[in-house]
Formats: C-alpha cells, sequence, structure tokens
C-alpha cells in the first residue's frame, strides 16, 4: 500500500478518534423531558464501544431507568473501516432507546413512537467533592458486597427502601418480590438498581443480576 493511500485511511480514523474521545467517559443529554447520562466503559478513543451506560430521569416524573448498550457506527465503502459515529442504541425488551450523534431521543416499541425528542449534548455535571469520602464509604456500603447485605446496611442507618421503584419501568412489574426497591432492563446486559430515601437524597445502588449474590457495583445519588 503506498503512502498516500495509506494517508487516505488514517486521516478518517484520526477524526473519528477525535469523536469518540468527545464522547468519552460521562456526557449528558437534556431534552424537554429527559436529562440522559451516557457513560462509555471502554479505553478513551476507542472506536466504537460496545458497552456504554445509559441512565435516563424523566425531568417531569423524577423517574430513572439504567440500560447497558453499544455505540452505533457507520462503515466507510469498503464495509469494515467505521467512518463515523451515529449515536447509541440500547432496548429494554420490545422497547429500543436510540440517541443520535445530534442529539435526539427517540424511544420506540416496535412502529410505535414512545418518546421523540431533540435535545442537546453537555460535559456532565462533576459531582461535588465528598468531605468524608467517596459515596459508598460515608453509607458503609462495600462495593462488590451483596445487595442484600448493602440493603440492610441502609435500612439499619435510617434509609427508606423505595417501594415504588420496581413498577416504574415499561412493564410495571417487579424483578425481585423481596426487593420492590429494585428496578431492571432487559437483556443479558441490563442493569438494576435499588433505589433508597436517605436524610431526604435519593440513594441508587446498582447491582449486577448476573451474580447470584447481586453484586453492587456503584453506588450514587439519583
Amino acid at each position: 500500500m503506498d503512502c498516500l493511500n495509506v494517508l487516505r485511511r488514517l486521516v478518517p480514523l484520526a477524526a473519528l478518534c477525535a469523536l469518540a474521545t468527545a464522547h468519552a467517559q460521562d456526557t449528558e443529554l437534556r431534552t424537554l423531558s429527559y436529562v440522559v447520562r451516557i457513560t462509555e466503559n471502554c479505553p478513551e478513543g476507542e472506536v466504537g464501544c460496545r458497552d456504554v451506560s445509559y441512565v435516563g430521569k424523566n425531568v417531569r416524573t423524577g423517574k430513572s431507568i439504567a440500560l447497558r448498550g453499544q455505540a452505533v457506527m457507520r462503515l466507510c465503502a469498503d464495509r469494515v473501516t467505521p467512518c463515523s459515529h451515529e449515536g447509541y442504541r440500547f432496548t429494554s425488551g420490545q422497547v429500543e432507546y436510540r440517541i443520535t450523534s445530534d442529539g435526539r431521543l427517540r424511544v420506540t416499541r416496535g412502529s410505535e413512537v414512545l418518546v421523540d425528542e431533540p435535545g442537546e449534548w453537555q460535559a456532565a455535571a462533576a459531582q461535588p467533592p465528598a468531605a468524608t469520602g467517596p459515596l459508598a464509604q460515608r453509607l458503609g456500603v462495600q462495593i462488590q458486597s451483596g445487595y442484600a447485605t448493602a440493603r440492610a446496611r441502609l435500612l439499619g442507618t435510617s434509609g427508606k427502601a423505595d417501594a415504588g421503584w420496581g413498577r416504574s419501568g415499561v412493564h410495571g412489574q417487579l424483578a425481585y418480590r423481596q426487593y420492590p426497591e429494585v428496578l431492571c432492563g432487559e437483556g443479558y446486559d441490563a442493569v438494576c438498581t435499588g433505589r433508597f430515601v436517605k436524610s431526604g437524597r435519593a440513594i441508587l445502588l446498582s447491582i449486577d443480576p448476573r451474580t447470584r449474590a447481586l453484586r453492587v457495583t456503584s453506588v450514587d445519588e439519583d
């Protein structure tokens, strides 16, 4: 391959890497009704990340949903080289969530359009540093501990389980009868969250449903 052809292949990839970097880590899409936080769980600059987290919040109702999905790439004419980043795709059962690179949120169930709103990309708001350390540490919750243990810890320190959270999803059904505060997406890469209220703040425990003990993977404020 001569130098000119090498350059022709490298230039679009360099531009693509720059775009990927712009969306690396956490970014937020804000539409009229929703705030969606997108996190690419891949090395910075990786093209076409296949491990992307979606946490969407309805600003009118306060309800949230957590999903896992991937970046959507358009291939060049050779059908091999990725040419452009077209957004992200997530699914929950029969419901598909698409976010385009120009900031449109579109949620569909088959041919039915549930949400179609334009929005604007913004850098995700940085969490203010805590004087006494990370949130999990302050709450006494151990990352990678079983959910039952973490739950007992929160309930034992004046936390209250949000019993309506588990039914706030599309299907309105509980994922775990013994844990009505847990809401799960669907599919192999589904994310589950348990929601608690403590000292006037909403706390989300993200858990891995593929583990028998429902291991806690992160602790965040909603």
